[in-house]
């Protein structure tokens, strides 16, 4: 909604403060559930996009547009997660929006995010790709440890070095 826009605007603007030139990294990202909003503005531009994040990803536009004027060096960091893991279709991030890629329910951590034979990895490799195609910058979050269960084991050891090299071959600037 506009007053959720408007609101989400001033609380940046108020942590800024006056218009200037520094660099600012500012993490804005979805809850962490399958809660989105599907009123009928945002069903409308889910069904132009194809995916959720399209309007997430035009919420985000919006907010750099009117405020690089006064912040030319403020970059969005956001995570491509749950209903976000979908890049939308027609519109591209601000060249000042780094997406974070972080699959969570669709990836298989047993076996290396490269593993074409998994149908899970498969599904995320186009995902990330979409991603690394539309966007300027790319992350990827990975969840290396059972995040339900800390201190159980987690059978991913033998992956990891083939994930880092996955990713980084694949156009992701930074690997958390």
């Amino acid at each position: 909604s506009e007053s959720i826009y408007q609101n989400v605007k001033a609380n940046i603007i108020q942590q800024l403060g006056a218009a200037n030139d520094a660099e600012h990294v500012i993490g804005i990202s979805q809850m962490d559930n399958n809660n989105y909003c599907r009123c009928s503005e945002c069903y409308k531009v889910l069904q132009e996009e194809g995916a959720p994040s399209g309007v997430w990803i035009r919420f985000l536009n919006r907010l750099l547009a009117e405020l690089k004027p006064d912040y030319p060096n403020l970059y969005f960091q956001t995570l491509a997660y749950a209903h976000t893991n979908e890049a939308p279709k027609l519109t591209k991030p601000d060249s000042n929006i780094i997406v974070e890629y972080a699959p969570w329910w669709d990836f298989c951590y047993k076996h290396a995010f490269s593993d074409t034979g998994c149908s899970y990895n498969v599904n995320a490799q186009r995902q990330l790709g979409e991603w690394t195609r539309i966007a300027n910058r790319v992350w990827v979050y990975d969840y290396s440890l059972n995040v339900s269960h800390l201190i159980a084991p987690y059978m991913n050891y033998d992956v990891l070095q083939a994930n880092a090299q996955f990713f980084a071959k694949n156009g992701v600037e930074c690997y958390y």
